[in-house]
């Protein structure tokens, strides 16, 4: 999946990447994780930007590259940071889980394929990736962040918080739409038949008349040029009657 006209996509895939190998490397996941204590609050605010293994980091990563770069451009990079900021107090699994969700209500499947007696769409890989991204961290914020998406769309959220849109001077407020960069031929003008293709056609398609030969377009040419004063209708009637141009030339000396 392209990242191109994904800009708040790119950020969040960066930010999340670098502060969970930033926790990792310094080994302060545990103090940061919920849940949060009388003597560490922070911590309902700092398990929101970091996931607590490599796998689970890959796992997220896939999924969002499969998700985000596609809602942003269809919907906006701001209308798609507006949803992230909602949902982002509840971590990253629960962020992951809305842009499953909101890639699956507004990208129709190109396609379906069966397994068994199974119909399945192109989103199914996607919900299983979540599944495993909910069970290596917590299927509770798995839930919620679907949750989280629905309740975004739902008639239940007020108007302001629905139409608000974070100021991004990097993004544009409308939808992405990318262009094509392929460069396709020109293409060729269909080919004028000419006047000696358009006879060898008729020739070709008129069916041959019993003691009757269809003469080429080299005999015809060459008994008009010995005979100018003739019509054309007179020298292929000649040949046509004629087994060669020296019998038809001598008919038409004949005749004159």
């Amino acid at each position: 999946m392209s990242l191109q006209f994904a800009p708040v996509t790119r950020i969040l895939l960066v930010l999340l990447g670098a502060s969970t190998l930033l926790v990792s490397l310094f080994d302060i996941g545990p103090s940061l994780a919920l849940p949060p204590t009388r003597a560490q609050p922070y911590r309902a605010l700092t398990h929101a930007v970091f996931l607590p293994d490599s796998p689970s980091l890959l796992l997220a990563l896939l999924i969002l590259v499969q998700t985000a770069p596609t809602l942003e451009r269809r919907l906006s990079s701001r209308h798609l940071a507006a949803l992230l900021l909602l949902i982002a107090p509840l971590g990253p699994v629960a962020l992951t889980a809305a842009c499953v969700y909101t890639h699956a209500l507004l990208v129709p499947p190109s396609y379906t394929y069966s397994l068994g007696f199974v119909t399945l769409t192109p989103h199914a890989p996607t919900w299983v990736l979540l599944v495993l991204l909910a069970l290596l961290t917590s299927p509770v914020l798995a839930v919620l962040g679907v949750l989280g998406a629905v309740l975004y769309r739902s008639p239940l959220l007020p108007l302001p918080l629905k139409r608000f849109r974070p100021p991004l001077p990097f993004a544009p407020e409308t939808p992405s739409i990318p262009r094509s960069r392929r460069a396709f031929p020109a293409p060729s003008p269909s080919p004028v038949p000419t006047t000696s293709t358009m006879r060898e056609w008729v020739t070709q398609l008129t069916p041959a008349t019993p003691g009757v030969r269809a003469p080429p377009e080299e005999e015809i040419t060459q008994v008009t040029n010995m005979f100018p004063d003739l019509p054309r209708e007179a020298v292929i009637g000649a040949l046509q009657r004629s087994p060669n141009v020296t019998a038809a030339v001598d008919t038409l000396l004949s005749g004159s």
